[in-house]
C-alpha cells in the first residue's frame, strides 16, 4: 500500500514518481489494456491546435494481433479518408472491422486495404515535414472507398484495423514501437476540414515520460471494461 500513496502525494518529484512507477510494475498484473494515442496536425498551422479537432487510435492486445481503433470525435466537419503505418517488421495486416450504418446512403465507414483497393496518395501527404521522414507501408495502409468523403470516419464514427503481430515480437514491442516516435507511426490524411474542404495531414503523438509510466503499469484495461458491459 506504501507504493500507492506514494503515487498519490501530491508533494513528488518526476525522479521520485518514476522510481515508484519501475517498483509498482513488479507487482502490476498484465492486463488486456487499451492505449490510447492522439494526433497531432503538423502541417497546417490554422489547425494545428484547434480543439474543434479531436482524432485518437485506440490500440489493444487481442492475444497475437493489435487492434486498432480509431475514432473521430471532432465537433468540426472532418473526415479521415487515409491511414498509414510507417512500420517494418513488426505488424502484418489481418483485416479490417468497418462499421456501416447505411450501404444505399453511403452512411458509416468503409475501408480497404491498399493491396485490395487504390489508397490514394500512397505516402501521408506532407510526409516530408516529419524528422524523420514518414515512409508508409503500403501492405499496412488503408483508405476509405470511392467516395472516400462519404465512407471516411467523420465525427462520431470509428473504423478497426486488425494486425497480426510478427513473429518474434509481442505486444508491448508494439506499444514500445508507438511510444519511441521512431519505430511505428501512424498517420492519418484529414479531408474536408471545418467549411472551407481543407485537407491536413496528422501523426500520433509521443506520450510524456510520465505517461509513458502509467500506461505500463496496466492502462486502462478498457477491453476488459468493454466486454463487462457488453456482456
Amino acid at each position: 500500500m506504501n507504493g500507492f500513496y506514494i503515487l498519490r502525494s501530491r508533494m513528488m518529484n518526476r525522479k521520485t514518481f518514476v522510481s515508484a512507477c519501475l517498483f509498482l510494475s513488479f507487482f502490476t498484473p498484465t492486463l488486456n489494456a487499451a492505449y490510447i494515442y492522439d494526433f497531432h496536425i503538423f502541417n497546417n498551422a490554422d489547425y494545428e491546435n484547434n480543439p474543434n479537432l479531436a482524432f485518437t487510435a485506440e490500440v489493444f492486445d487481442l492475444g497475437g494481433q493489435a487492434v486498432f481503433e480509431f475514432r473521430n470525435s471532432s465537433t468540426m466537419n472532418s473526415v479521415i479518408t487515409e491511414i498509414y503505418f510507417d512500420s517494418e517488421g513488426l505488424l502484418e495486416l489481418d483485416h479490417i472491422t468497418n462499421y456501416i450504418v447505411d450501404e444505399d446512403n453511403k452512411i458509416g465507414t468503409k475501408f480497404e486495404s491498399a493491396e485490395s483497393g487504390d489508397v490514394h496518395p500512397s505516402n501521408l501527404p506532407a510526409a516530408h515535414l516529419l524528422d524523420p521522414v514518414f515512409e508508409a507501408n503500403v501492405d499496412l495502409s488503408a483508405g476509405a472507398c470511392n467516395p472516400s468523403p462519404k465512407w471516411g470516419i467523420g465525427p462520431d464514427e470509428k473504423l478497426q484495423i486488425v494486425f497480426n503481430i510478427e513473429q518474434g515480437h509481442n505486444f508491448s514491442d508494439i506499444i514500445n514501437g508507438l511510444n519511441s516516435g521512431t519505430d511505428l507511426r501512424i498517420g492519418l490524411h484529414i479531408q474536408s476540414v471545418d467549411t472551407e474542404g481543407v485537407s491536413v495531414s496528422a501523426v500520433n503523438k509521443v506520450p510524456e515520460p510520465i505517461t509513458v509510466c502509467l500506461l505500463s503499469l496496466g492502462g486502462l484495461a478498457l477491453l476488459r471494461k468493454r466486454r463487462v458491459g457488453t456482456a
